[in-house]
């Protein structure tokens, strides 16, 4: 599958897998008392979120799809995107795993919601910076954990691997690992969301490539 194609694909299954889970938790939010199947559903739905790691956040959060679409109509704005220097990007690594402690025991811990502030965060930091929250945001972070047992992978060849910085350069998450690592085989990380956006614009055939399940879907 090329590029556009996979690009087409990934936007519809953003789309209605948004749709679907916003409806999802908002229904689950209505019910005041709970039956079994609702249970059930629950923990389906969890279980395909741990299986898919990071690959939720880059093809069903419906927070994802709506940040990527408030900063794209920015874009066309001519909002000024402000890029992260490499400095503040290894701050981001290290940072998001002390934010995602906090997070957690600020809201089950102590039961406070610190909802608001976090969305005076996204309304900041989305129009100038691309996926900010997703560097930092908790579920993410522990999604990105389960990255190297989720189904999908990204895998390089370094013998077809030219060293050129594109995947680097062009990754929504700010993510040189892809272009840092050396071997051959998964480099998958806990930052990457699996979009595909390295693998597309890869300038050689094959160096990268994406796969769910063993699959190559890219």
């Amino acid at each position: 599958m090329n590029y556009q194609a996979f690009k087409k694909k990934r936007l519809l299954v953003r789309i209605i897998s948004s749709l679907l889970l916003t409806g999802f938790v908002f229904y689950i939010a209505l019910q005041k008392n709970l039956q079994t199947w609702h249970w059930i559903a629950i923990v389906a739905v969890l279980a395909l979120i741990l299986v898919a790691g990071r690959g939720f956040c880059g093809f069903l959060c419906p927070v994802g799809s709506s940040l990527d679409l408030i900063h794209f109509i920015c874009k066309k704005l001519h909002v000024k995107e402000i890029k992260r220097s490499e400095a503040f990007n290894r701050f981001i690594r290290i940072f998001r795993y002390f934010f995602c402690v906090f997070y957690f025991v600020l809201h089950f811990g102590l039961g406070i919601d610190p909802g608001w502030a976090l969305v005076v965060l996204l309304i900041i930091t989305t129009p100038i910076m691309v996926r900010f929250w997703c560097s930092i945001c908790p579920v993410g972070t522990i999604l990105g954990l389960l990255n190297r047992i989720s189904l999908f992978r990204l895998e390089k060849d370094m013998e077809t691997c030219v060293s050129c910085s594109a995947c680097s350069k062009v990754c929504p998450m700010q993510n040189d690992e892809v272009f840092t690592s050396n071997k051959t085989g998964d480099v998958s990380s806990v930052s990457c969301i699996y979009c595909g956006m390295c693998v597309g614009k890869c300038p050689k055939k094959h160096a990268l490539s994406l796969k769910v399940a063993g699959r190559k879907i890219l």
